[in-house]
């Protein structure tokens, strides 16, 4: 994967249409004044838009980026993944948020499945995540 680092106008990143999350706007607050007190801590990863290449979709960060536009932010320092397929970025999303308990069963199921539909199987996810197939079902 070629990738580089570059600082972007938050204006330019947008939700990952694959992203199950949905909104809490609680945790998204207490990022913010946690970024108020700290700064960015991690950077987001991003990959070109396919549909609009002056835009990239975040792969991993969108509540740092929500936070970050509340914090009235205008740009950030990104990770960016070039030509990253679709079960790439849901293995990232599944591990970086898994290890911050960031997804919900719900949430966690669909990717599952979305990764099915593409022809995965358990065992080949656990296998990327480095997880057990126990540890996997427990979360689905």
């Amino acid at each position: 994967m070629e990738e580089e680092f570059k600082t972007i106008p938050v204006a330019l990143l947008k939700p990952n249409e694959l992203s199950p999350r949905s909104l809490d706007n609680a945790a998204i607050q207490e990022l913010s004044k946690n970024m108020q007190k700290v700064g960015l801590l991690h950077n987001l990863i991003v990959t070109p838009n396919k549909q609009r290449p002056e835009l990239y979709s975040i792969i991993v960060g969108e509540q740092r980026w929500r936070a970050a536009q509340g914090n009235g932010l205008k740009e950030l320092f990104c990770r960016v993944i070039q030509d990253i397929s679709e079960e790439d970025q849901i293995i990232m999303m599944l591990s970086e948020n898994q290890l911050r308990k960031g997804f919900t069963a719900t949430e966690i199921g669909k990717l599952v499945q979305r990764l099915e539909s593409v022809g995965w199987t358990f065992a080949k996810t656990t296998e990327h995540l480095g997880l057990s197939q126990d540890t996997l079902k427990g979360w689905v």
